[in-house]
């Protein structure tokens, strides 16, 4: 069985959130950068614990060896 190269997980919040992967707190803050996330399907979260208010993404696909990018502004989600 082959072995997959690793995805690389960006994130930008404003305010800052906690970056939630398949349920496991990945990171306390934003930003993150490079973070080294297993390819395939993942769900992915973001919390702000002062406000309780979170974004949810569905599944994402991460590909062997490619970055994906979230920036989050005052609630409005954008994936890049």
């Amino acid at each position: 069985m082959a072995s997959h190269a690793p995805g690389y997980l960006f994130v930008t919040a404003q305010p800052w959130v906690e970056v939630w992967v398949d349920g496991e707190k990945v990171a306390r803050e934003t930003p993150v950068r490079g973070l080294e996330v297993p390819s395939g399907k993942h769900t992915m979260r973001f919390v702000n614990p002062a406000s309780k208010k979170g974004d949810r993404i569905g599944y994402k696909k991460l590909a062997d060896g490619k970055k994906v990018r979230f920036f989050k502004s005052n609630g409005e989600m954008l994936d890049a």
